[in-house]
């Protein structure tokens, strides 16, 4: 079964206090080894599964654990001095109460202030001690940089204990490699000691790394050992003596650009008319026969041992049997591929070049011979030997955003709508299917609210349980519990668009650079200079769209104007012979056409491109194309020589966290900048052009940025936002206080949380979209009924079990209390600790439904636990919590007990 494997997520600072101060360590199951080809090998080589009673339904292990390094390791005169100000805390709570109490809320006070007693005893003891042991060095302070070497070069180790406090087992971790999925969020994966060897000599091809050599690219390595561990559908068999390996072809040309460079000391923007540029044709693809494809999908992102590549769906053997030469019958014709090793042309399924096959870096490394053949002999007979397995990470898929009538829907995102000028009118008449549709939300027209509860409807989000129940009877929509989950799914709806996110004629497609001359490559009859190329220009071939029109396209990271592609889609009779397209596959041009650099540096590795077919936008779009010079990233490489070590293991990866951190800042700086820029354009105000040179670093940092997982440049990025943000000047109003204070444009409300304390609107893209979304009508008022008119009052609450009532109820109270507690440890709105939180949320969650299915609940025990979430609640200040908690106990009664649940609802 193709399952994921969940494993302990832990901070680095646990770790350490567990080790050095007996701290205690909570094993959560928060991380994961996905499906891989890295947890295949890892079973293989008897990775340990726990059989867990609290996860029943999850394979876990502790052999590899997740390592964060969020947290400093505090001081003790840092830990004293907090401990002693929640201790103030405590001390200041009296415990006192009036005899006019019942004796239960006496009880209940009482028991309420026992843990916080609990904890006063358990700081005084903390205290002690630490001031006993301060003049130790392991009460030092740890900062997070430190602490990562530390554990690198170290190591961990985890105590088990029995009952009296002793260690009966103690685990030991040596630091392993980049978490596939977070490795830009510095984190890492440990690994048992006994798996150690093996695994790392795997990940690493067998190869001797340990050869003396300048210069090593460990920062390359680092990144390609993980290739292995990506998360993957389905596997795939590709036979070594199938595979033809070409070489990799290069455009070179002059275009106008705008050229990024660091001078004296600092980033620049220089405007030219014949900027030098090189776009690799191929960048990443391959080619692969069609027999290998699943029916209906035209591409497959492939991984093994350092290799990567997106291999679409092509008629090789028709192409090669249509290119024979005439001289020769086709079983006898012979190719030659790279490196002179010579395959019948009947027997070639697989074309691919060395970008894709990231081994050939290291070629020095294998038996101490710089030559590429040999390592690609080397790398093929590994391939073979392990049976010939590739990893299928996906597949091209269609929107999942619906369709508007026979139209498919795919959304944008706010850098594409704030880097293009739209007028408010623009953006309104992009926004007009988004606000039919909350008015349809809103008013619940033709089902649309229930089909979007259906649509989005997860185990732990109370979607499918309204929707259930709003079909088992429809008045209960005129209930106020029902009215207020919907206003607040629809204010999150309109959150979602306020962001940016406006669903339009559109949707991705994976691109392929000139396919067809990939093919006569293939057999040596191109050249890429002499040669007559399918596609020209900005021209592309899509079956998304209508052929011989033209299309606005996008691709992620999008900063600015000159990131804006206005395509032309050409029919091609020799495209549509030769490969099996789906709808979400486009073939684009790279040849004397700057179309990388247009898309932020994209190269064919599965890079798609979101098409828009819209009039509107094609009409602005043409205000950004050719009027706004490419920007080409000239950054000299960073000319820090690494070697093979742990110790610089953790500095590049010490430097990708901190870098990492600074992607969302250069996101937002430039999406700050092109407000402006547009404020003072649409304004007449001076000012916009140093404003559009900073806007065009910004572009190529955004790039800069994510490829520092496994490239280094020569500058320090912190260091150039600081200068880049000095140059931002915002415009300014007066605070309520009286005081001139720079404000940001409306829109930051929405994309997070600002520390400006006023925020106003600039006359750009974004803002007009927020004013648009603020002003929307109200839904139409409709009646409001007691919750308890919809109950089936046929059954008699006093035949209720009341102890399993009061089970069941304060089980739910102590789900309420954990997931509380989730959301205040997981604190943060990067995608890690979002997943984590989702994780944690999701598992609490199931745990309860999964309890409470082992009951047998009778009718009149459900009615009575129902009926009494009718009962207002007294205290206003808590109406939103008991809000939150009857939907939360009527979801977990759906989900364990579905029929029981809604039988106690009148059945209209």
């Amino acid at each position: 079964m193709n399952q994921n494997v969940y494993i302990p997520s832990l901070e680095g600072n646990s770790l350490f206090c567990h080790m050095n101060r007996e701290s205690y360590l909570k094993m959560n199951y928060k991380g994961m080894i996905p499906y891989s080809l890295e947890l295949l090998k890892l079973q293989k080589e008897g990775l340990n599964l726990i059989d867990s009673k609290r996860y029943p339904n999850k394979q876990i292990s502790n052999d590899v654990i997740n390592v964060k390094f969020k947290q400093k390791v505090r001081s003790g005169n840092e830990l004293i001095t907090n401990y002693k100000k929640e201790l103030d805390e405590i001390s200041s709570l009296r415990m006192e109460f009036t005899d006019s109490w019942s004796v239960n809320k006496k009880k209940e006070f009482i028991e309420s202030y026992k843990p916080k007693f609990k904890r006063k005893l358990y700081l005084e003891k903390k205290i002690k001690r630490i001031e006993s042991e301060l003049h130790h060095p392991k009460w030092n302070e740890l900062k997070n940089e430190d602490l990562r070497e530390h554990l690198y070069k170290h190591g961990f180790y985890i105590n088990q204990y029995d009952k009296d406090g002793n260690v009966i087992k103690q685990d030991k971790y040596q630091v392993y490699k980049r978490s596939a999925s977070k490795s830009r969020q510095g984190q890492v994966l440990f690994i048992k000691t006994h798996l150690y060897e093996e695994m790392k000599a795997w990940s690493r091809m067998y190869l001797k790394f340990d050869i003396p050599t300048d210069n090593f690219d460990l920062p390359s390595l680092l990144a390609y050992e993980s290739l292995v561990s990506s998360s993957i559908e389905s596997t795939i068999k590709i036979e070594p003596k199938n595979m033809l390996i070409v070489s990799d072809v290069d455009s070179v040309f002059e275009h106008k650009a705008n050229i990024i460079k660091k001078e004296d000391g600092k980033l620049i923007s220089i405007p030219t008319e014949k900027a030098t540029i090189s776009n690799s044709l191929f960048d990443g693809s391959s080619l692969l026969e069609s027999s290998y494809f699943p029916e209906g999908k035209g591409m497959m992102l492939l991984r093994n041992h350092m290799f990567k590549s997106a291999a679409f769906n092509t008629n090789i053997q028709k192409f090669l049997m249509d290119n024979c030469p005439n001289e020769i019958t086709y079983d006898e014709w012979v190719i030659t591929d790279l490196y002179n090793n010579t395959i019948y042309a009947k027997d070639i399924h697989f074309i691919y070049t060395p970008n894709s096959l990231k081994a050939l870096k290291f070629s020095k490394f294998n038996i101490d011979q710089s030559i590429h053949s040999l390592m690609y002999d080397y790398w093929k007979k590994l391939i073979e030997k392990e049976g010939s397995v590739f990893g299928i990470c996906k597949y091209d898929k269609p929107s999942k955003r619906g369709y508007d009538g026979d139209k498919v829907l795919n959304q944008t995102s706010y850098q594409m709508l704030n880097s293009m000028p739209f007028s408010k009118s623009d953006i309104e008449q992009l926004a007009s299917f988004e606000t039919k549709y909350i008015d349809d939300l809103k008013n619940n027209k033709n089902n649309t609210y229930i089909d979007y509860l259906k649509k989005d409807a997860a185990t732990v989000n109370a979607n499918e349980m309204f929707a259930s129940l709003y079909e088992r009877n429809k008045e209960v929509a005129k209930t106020q519990l029902f009215k207020d989950f919907k206003k607040e799914k629809v204010r999150g709806y309109v959150k979602r668009v306020k962001k940016g996110k406006i669903r339009l004629n559109a949707d991705y497609a994976i691109m392929l650079g000139n396919g067809m001359e990939y093919l006569y490559h293939a057999i040596g009859k191109f050249d890429v200079n002499n040669h007559e190329y399918e596609l020209k220009g900005n021209e592309v071939h899509t079956e998304l769209f209508d052929y011989e029109k033209e299309y606005v396209g996008f691709r992620n990271p999008h900063t600015s104007q000159s990131n804006v592609l206005i395509s032309k889609n050409k029919d091609s009779a020799n495209i549509k012979k030769y490969f099996n397209f789906t709808k979400n596959i486009v073939m684009v041009n790279g040849n004397r056409f700057p179309i990388a650099d247009i898309l932020s540096g994209c190269d064919f590795d599965s890079d798609s491109l979101l098409l828009v077919s819209d009039e509107k936008v094609l009409e602005v779009a043409r205000k950004c194309f050719g009027n706004y010079a490419v920007c080409v990233n000239k950054i000299d490489a960073n000319p820090t020589e690494w070697s093979n070590t742990i110790d610089d293991m953790a500095k590049i990866d010490n430097k990708l966290a901190t870098s990492q951190k600074l992607i969302g800042k250069t996101v937002n700086m430039a999406q700050n900048y092109m407000s402006l820029y547009w404020h003072k354009v649409n304004n007449h105000i001076e000012g916009s052009d140093k404003l559009l040179r900073n806007i065009n670093i910004l572009t190529v940092l955004s790039g800069v940025c994510i490829d520092l997982a496994k490239k280094d440049y020569d500058m320090k990025i912190k260091e150039e936002l600081e200068l880049l943000q000095g140059d931002l000047e915002f415009i300014t109003a007066i605070s309520d206080n009286g005081k001139r204070i720079k404000v940001k444009p409306m829109f930051w409300t929405n994309i997070n949380k600002t520390k400006t304390k006023k925020n106003m609107e600039y006359d750009t893209s974004m803002d007009y979209l927020h004013s648009i979304m603020t002003g929307l009508p109200g839904a139409t008022t409709i009646d409001t009924i007691r919750f308890n008119s919809i109950l089936n009052h046929t059954y008699d609450s006093n035949k209720s079990d009341r102890k399993q009532k009061y089970k069941i109820t304060n089980t739910v109270e102590e789900l309420q209390k954990g997931i509380e507690q989730v959301f205040s440890v997981y604190v943060g709105d990067d995608e890690s600790t979002k997943e984590e939180r989702n994780i944690s949320h999701e598992d609490l969650f199931k745990e309860t439904v999964e309890k409470l299915k082992k009951l047998k609940v009778k009718p009149e025990t459900m009615y009575d636990i129902v009926k009494r979430l009718d009962k207002p609640v007294k205290d206003k200040n808590k109406e939103s919590e008991y809000y939150t908690y009857r939907v939360r106990l009527m979801n977990v009664l759906y989900q364990s007990q579905p029929d029981a649940f809604l039988k106690v609802f009148k059945h209209e």
